[in-house]
Formats: structure tokens, C-alpha cells, sequence
């Protein structure tokens, strides 16, 4: 009888070294010295209006669901200290080939209806990028 439950005591230790190991198996480095790759991006569809604004886009990356179209507004006046209004001119430039036109107000639409990763640029400010991650 003493056996039966030394098997089962050794079977459940077992059990809780194999799932505690397997936990620490998560994402970073492991003692190996081996880095394990980063988890996907999430969908989270959280913004699907992207802001153009005077020194870059707002946000620059979001990840979106197959289907999704996201708006992309302009916010590119301000008004100086004098009380003027100031424009810039700016536009959303995919490198697959869909643009808008360079404007300093209005929206530009496009609906994702592949996966994949969609980067763009502004043709007037090249420092202005975003991405559009679609799963």
C-alpha cells in the first residue's frame, strides 16, 4: 500500500516540476543564453482614425483585423501667437501604391483586405512613417 502512494506522491511531483518548467519557458531570455522570439502583435483595432499632424502620424503603428478601414484626418493647423493660422501640407503615401493627395485638411480612408504589414509615408516630410500591421 506504501508503494501505490509513493508512486502517486512521485507522479505529482512530477507533474508540478513538468508544469513549472513549462511556465518558465515565456518570452525573454532563458539561462541557455537562448532569446525567444516576441509574441505577435495584438489586434486591437483600437484606433481606426490615425491623426495627420505637423511632425508625424498619430499613432504611427496600429494592428487591425482583416477588413478594418482606417480614416486618416488631418490636424495640421495651428494658430500662432499673433492669431494667424498656419498649414502645413501632408500626405499618406503607401509604398503598395494607394495615396492621398497632399492637403492640409480633409481625410483619407483605405480598407485592409489582406494580412500583412502596410507601411507608409508622408511624400512632403520624409521623416513622417507609419505602419498598418492587418492579421
Amino acid at each position: 500500500m506504501s508503494i501505490a502512494f509513493v508512486n502517486r506522491r512521485s507522479v505529482n511531483i512530477l507533474v508540478l516540476a513538468c508544469s513549472a518548467a513549462m511556465l518558465g519557458c515565456g518570452y525573454g531570455s532563458s539561462s541557455n543564453g537562448i532569446t525567444n522570439p516576441p509574441p505577435p502583435p495584438v489586434v486591437n483595432g483600437s484606433t481606426l482614425t490615425i491623426k495627420v499632424q505637423t511632425n508625424g502620424f498619430s499613432p504611427a503603428t496600429d494592428s487591425v483585423a482583416v477588413g478594418s478601414t482606417i480614416t486618416w484626418t488631418w490636424n495640421t493647423c495651428t494658430t500662432d501667437q499673433y492669431g494667424d493660422t498656419q498649414c502645413e501640407d501632408h500626405s499618406v503615401h503607401f509604398d503598395d501604391g494607394p495615396a492621398s493627395p497632399v492637403q492640409h485638411s480633409g481625410t483619407f480612408v483605405r480598407t485592409f483586405a489582406s494580412e500583412g504589414i502596410f507601411t507608409y509615408h508622408d511624400d512632403v516630410n520624409s521623416s513622417m512613417t507609419g505602419k498598418v500591421i492587418v492579421h
